[in-house]
């Protein structure tokens, strides 16, 4: 991929929402201390 590429696959996986990603594909859906859908990505854990 390009670096270019990269960035905007990176982009994409920070703010899935954003980019219309369904709230059933995220890893982490629902949560139950605030109700929001997420992605969690390694760095966060």
């Amino acid at each position: 991929l390009t670096e270019d590429e990269v960035e905007r696959v990176i982009t994409i996986m920070q703010n899935p929402r954003q980019y219309k990603i369904p709230d059933w594909f995220l890893n982490r859906q629902k949560d139950v201390k605030d109700g929001k859908y997420s992605q969690v990505l390694a760095n966060g854990l």
